[in-house]
C-alpha cells in the first residue's frame, strides 16, 4: 500500500483518507521499511484537514490507553516556531488543575527548544514512566497528570531514527497534540502558522471536541502573546468555528515583550515556574 501511495504522491495525486490510514498502519507495525518510510513523509508535502485528522486517528490506535472520567482538558503546542520560549502551556496546565480542571497533558522532550514540556517536569521530580493505571488515577485524585508520548506511542519507537535522520518537519510534527491517549474533550493548541491554525480547527471539529481553542501569535509563536496580538479559532460544540483576536488588555493585563518570556535549560525554567506559582515572579 505505500508503495502504490508513493508513486501517487510522486505523480502529485491526492491521497484518500482510507490510503493514508492504511500507510499509516504500514508504519506504526513495522511493515514499511526504513526507506519507503522516509520517503513517504518527505513526499506527504501537502495535507488537508481529512489527512491530518485519518492520520492522528491511525496513529492514536496504536497508542497505550489512558482513560480519565469525566471532562479532561490539554494544552499543548505544535513547535516549530523557532521561538524559544518558557512552558507557557505546562505551567498553565497546572494553574487550571489547581482551578479544578482536570488536565491530562501530553507531552514530548524537545525537538526545537532547549526545554520541552518533558523535560521540564522531569526536572520538577515527576516520574516520566508511571503506568497508564497509576497516571489516570493521579489525574483523577490531584488534577493534573504528564502522559509521556515516548511512554504511550511505544510503536514510534522505529519512526524516531528516522525523522531524526531526515532532519525536516513532517506530518508526524503536527500529529501529536491530537494524540493524547486520555481522550480530552477540551484542548488549547497552539499552532506554528496561520496556515496551520486553519487547518487545526478543521481537524478538531472532525474530532468532535466539546470547545477547542488553536492559537497563533502575531509574532509567529504557538502561544498566546504577552506581546501584541494573537488570532484564535473557536471551536465550538455544533461544529461552528468562529476566528477573533485577543490581545493582554483584553484580560486586563499589561503586554511585555517577548523577551520577558523567553526559554532556558530545564533547571532555569524549573526555578522560574516556582517563582511564578509562588507569586514571586509577577511579570
Amino acid at each position: 500500500t505505500i508503495r502504490t501511495c508513493l508513486k501517487l504522491l510522486q505523480d502529485e495525486k491526492p491521497l484518500s483518507p482510507e490510503q493514508i490510514s492504511a500507510c499509516m498502519q504500514e508504519i506504526m507495525t513495522s511493515k514499511a521499511t526504513p526507506a519507503q518510510i522516509g520517503a513517504f513523509l518527505v513526499s506527504l508535502k501537502k495535507f488537508n484537514a481529512e489527512i491530518i485528522y485519518h492520520s492522528a486517528k491511525a496513529m492514536a490506535s496504536f497508542s497505550i490507553p489512558c482513560p480519565v472520567s469525566g471532562d479532561v482538558l490539554d494544552i499543548v503546542g505544535t513547535g516549530g516556531d523557532q521561538i524559544d520560549t518558557f512552558n507557557v502551556s505546562t505551567a498553565s496546565g497546572f494553574v487550571l488543575a489547581a482551578c479544578g480542571q482536570k488536565v491530562a497533558k501530553h507531552g514530548n522532550r524537545s525537538s526545537s527548544g532547549r526545554c520541552g514540556a518533558a523535560d521540564l517536569v522531569e526536572a520538577l521530580g515527576v516520574n516520566l514512566n508511571l503506568e497508564p493505571e497509576k497516571l489516570s488515577h493521579i489525574v483523577e485524585k490531584l488534577g493534573f497528570g504528564f502522559l509521556f508520548a515516548q511512554k504511550f506511542h511505544p510503536a514510534m519507537k522505529s519512526v524516531a531514527p528516522i525523522r531524526k535522520e531526515i532532519g525536516v518537519r513532517t506530518i508526524f510534527n503536527v500529529l501529536g497534540p491530537l494524540t493524547n491517549p486520555a481522550k480530552p474533550s477540551y484542548i488549547v493548541a497552539g499552532v506554528g502558522t496561520k496556515e496551520l491554525g486553519d487547518l487545526y480547527s478543521e481537524v478538531l471539529r472532525l474530532a468532535g471536541m466539546k470547545a477547542a481553542w488553536v492559537v497563533h501569535s502575531e509574532e509567529g509563536m504557538d502561544e498566546i502573546s504577552p506581546a501584541g496580538k494573537t488570532h484564535v479559532w473557536s471551536v465550538k460544540a455544533d461544529g461552528s468555528i468562529e476566528e477573533l483576536t485577543i490581545q493582554p488588555s483584553d484580560f486586563g493585563l499589561q503586554a511585555h515583550p517577548i523577551e520577558s518570556v523567553a526559554g532556558s535549560t530545564p533547571d532555569v525554567n524549573c526555578a522560574t515556574f516556582h517563582r511564578i506559582l509562588s507569586g514571586e515572579e509577577k511579570g
